[in-house]
């Protein structure tokens, strides 16, 4: 596969002829803003700071429909081209916890797109966006080091790390997946006063730098906050969050964009079911007009699945209480 940069600036200075046609097929490139979690604590942008118990497992559906995070302006019309007009991403994710206070996750995304894609470059219909693609395969670890309860008064407060790999699963479909290995390390903090919660995440996204049209996708750094609310004994929780990517680069692409939601938690927390729209506050490279997501997580007891104890050391031993 010709590399990342080199199939860019082959795709943008090329018309229709052969060179252009097969830098368009080889295309690869992720527009995908927001990392999904896997806990049921966890919020559509902010993770959240607890990790599973040792030797438990934990499954988790996520679903992340946008509608036109990637449009651009037609130099000769002057008309906008939506080169990507929806995508929906399909996560599965699979984790399990050990030593409590390590949780290891493995997400695999299934991405479906459709819009006018590289045609817009490229003049050829063939190459316009209608597929779906395995997108990138993660593989994430977080650890909860700090956990004050009663110490802070009537502040709860927990602090964590997570840091993953995304390995790219091949040229797939444009714009389903990088063409390249990348990675993040984030810091997350929770603080809870009553029933009102306080989150945060900070961290850098690692990617090689790519350049389309006139902006700059590449390296990134992650500031994301959410204020939330508890009803009903921690049932139902209600939450506004933001979040906004700085590049790392001249001339890079900032999208912004902010999310409501409702997440409701059932079967004492071992079940959650989230809900939540929101859209893009500028209109950067990636920040969407709207976004709809929906999460099912679920987490089996403490003593977890044969295949959790299994992956912890634990298959022949009993099982913590």
């Amino acid at each position: 596969m010709r590399g990342l940069a080199l199939g860019l600036v082959a795709l943008f200075f090329a018309l229709s002829g052969p060179v252009g046609k097969v830098a368009a097929q080889t295309l690869a490139f992720d527009l995908q803003t927001r990392i999904p979690g896997l806990s049921y604590g966890d919020l559509a942008y902010v993770r959240g700071t607890r990790v599973l118990p040792h030797a438990s497992n934990a499954l988790a559906l996520d679903l992340d429909a946008i509608h036109r995070p990637f449009v651009v302006t037609d130099p000769n019309l002057g008309t906008e081209v939506a080169v990507v007009e929806t995508r929906s991403t399909f996560a599965i994710m699979y984790g399990v916890g050990f030593l409590d206070h390590f949780q290891g996750t493995i997400a695999v995304p299934l991405v479906f797109q459709r819009g006018a894609g590289i045609e817009a470059f490229t003049g050829d219909p063939d190459d316009r966006l209608n597929a779906g693609a395995v997108g990138d395969l993660r593989l994430d670890l977080a650890y909860m080091p700090f956990e004050v309860n009663p110490a802070l008064g009537s502040v709860d407060f927990d602090l964590g790390f997570g840091a993953g790999v995304l390995a790219p699963t091949g040229d797939g479909v444009a714009f389903s997946g990088s063409a390249a290995w990348s990675g993040y390390f984030d810091v997350m903090g929770n603080a809870r006063w009553g029933n009102l919660r306080f989150a945060a995440q900070s961290g850098v996204r690692l990617r090689e730098t790519a350049t389309i049209i006139d902006v700059t996708w590449g390296s990134q750094v992650l500031l994301a906050g959410a204020v939330a609310y508890n009803f009903f004994s921690d049932h139902l929780v209600l939450a506004v969050e933001a979040q906004v990517l700085l590049g790392l680069t001249s001339n890079a692409a900032t999208p912004a964009q902010l999310m409501g939601e409702a997440r409701v938690v059932l079967d004492r927390e071992r079940t959650a079911i989230v809900v939540g729209a929101g859209g893009g506050l500028n209109a950067e490279l990636g920040a969407p007009e709207w976004q709809i997501v929906a999460a099912f997580r679920h987490t089996p007891g403490r003593s977890g699945s044969a295949l959790a104890r299994a992956l912890t050391g634990e298959m022949f031993m009993e099982p913590r209480e």
